[in-house]
């Protein structure tokens, strides 16, 4: 039976690992099919199409925006884009230039509180081509100020902590426009955190659908099993597809092919969406 894992993040983001090293894990946990969704940045599709291709395994090629959005995280991965298209990569160049300068930020205002980390602290923290809070979080435990990464977040990153500082999202028409516009298919991840009622859900996935929304990320590690089922039926009910992944950073954790607590992503409800990528999917 054929495992995937469609959600999984590398060093170019807020992953720890390589796009090498999360290939080589992916292939030693027998996955067959995988996307690397880094946030905001498409840098190391071509890497992990290489090495996808070496340890002959399936590879989508994503990405994953963070979108503006009230009282909640809106999350879409884009799955199957023409990472080449110019309009994604000047909307991803844009960010990323946006998500260096938060970082300088954050370390201003958690030196001005009395927290001594600098630049080169995240840097070592594998802070790449598209920095973010993970990475100052790691720098925080790395120097003692933090004993885990939510501890971080709760007492430094948080919308509380004395670091936050709001970051630069893109809209969620801009976001579908860019993963259509580039021959793409729009998911919306982990529902979850959206942080609304399943009714609520549906309304804002009707409106979604006409952006373009084609499916939701059913299978992870953010959904307990009510939620899964709730979801599961929410999707049929709306007319879309599911995707399933463990939102794979390295230090949270989570396991490859897996959306939490050991839960195997299943193979047979994703299958319909993984039909539509018949050109990367190797039929074995």
């Amino acid at each position: 039976m054929k495992v995937i894992d469609l959600h999984l993040h590398s060093s170019f983001s807020d992953g720890i690992y390589s796009v090498k090293e999360l290939a080589k894990k992916a292939y030693q946990e027998k996955i067959s099919v995988i996307s690397l969704t880094d946030h905001d940045t498409v840098i190391g599709i071509n890497e992990m199409k290489y090495y996808a291709n070496k340890y002959s395994i399936s590879f989508i090629p994503g990405l994953e925006f963070s979108c503006d959005f009230e009282e909640g995280d809106y999350h879409l991965l884009g799955y199957g884009i023409d990472h080449e298209n110019s309009d994604i990569i000047k909307e991803i160049n844009y960010y990323s230039q946006e998500r260096r300068n938060r970082i300088d930020k954050i370390i201003l205002k958690l030196n001005d509180n009395g927290i001594k980390i600098s630049k080169d602290d995240v840097i070592k923290c594998g802070a790449a081509e598209s920095p973010g809070k993970p990475h100052i979080a790691r720098a925080l435990i790395m120097k003692g100020y933090a004993t885990n990464i939510n501890d971080a977040f709760d007492r430094y990153l948080g919308k509380n902590g004395m670091g936050n500082v709001p970051k630069a999202k893109i809209s969620r028409e801009k976001a579908y426009y860019l993963i259509n516009k580039s021959g793409g298919t729009a998911i919306l991840a982990h529902p979850a955190s959206l942080n609304r009622n399943v009714e609520q859900l549906k309304q804002i996935i009707e409106d979604d659908k006409k952006r373009g929304l084609y499916g939701i990320e059913l299978f992870s590690q953010m959904h307990s099993d009510l939620q899964v089922e709730q979801y599961r039926i929410m999707a049929d009910d709306c007319g879309l597809a599911v995707s399933g992944g463990s939102d794979f950073h390295g230090d949270k954790g989570e396991t490859l092919g897996c959306y939490g607590n050991g839960r195997k992503i299943p193979f047979e409800p994703v299958k319909p969406l993984l039909d539509r990528f018949e050109i990367f999917v190797k039929k074995n």
